[in-house]
């Protein structure tokens, strides 16, 4: 749900789920390290799985921005009529790679990593 775009287009799904007394989440997630972008964010430089480049270490202001990114994907989440959602932290995903001691090359500032919240 990186675009607002997306809104619309779930609605009609999420209707036919309601429709039958059921609930739909909506699932998101940061490729991370299996990314195919340009840039492979990743809390140390690594190589990607996917492509033959090193991943970018993150700066804070980058995890800050993948932060708000998350929040606006839950914001666009909900305002699609999604009942809630899960966010996707297995198969070295970028969440994954910052709990893994195979990925992280130093200690990241626990405040920021303590920031990461969503209200949804």
């Amino acid at each position: 749900m990186d675009k607002d775009d997306f809104i619309d287009v779930y609605k009609p799904l999420i209707n036919i789920v309601h429709k039958y007394n059921s609930y739909i989440f909506m699932q998101l997630s940061h490729a991370g390290l299996h990314g195919k972008d340009d840039i492979i964010y990743s809390p140390s430089i690594n190589k990607g799985f996917s492509q033959d480049k090193n991943s970018i270490k993150m700066t804070k202001d980058d995890i800050f921005k993948i932060e708000d990114d998350f929040a606006n994907a839950a914001l666009r989440a909900k305002k699609s009529c999604f009942d809630g959602i899960d966010i996707h932290g297995a198969h070295l995903t970028l969440i994954t790679s910052f709990l893994s001691s195979i990925i992280i090359e130093e200690q990241m500032n626990m405040e920021v990593l303590m920031k990461i919240e969503l209200d949804f």
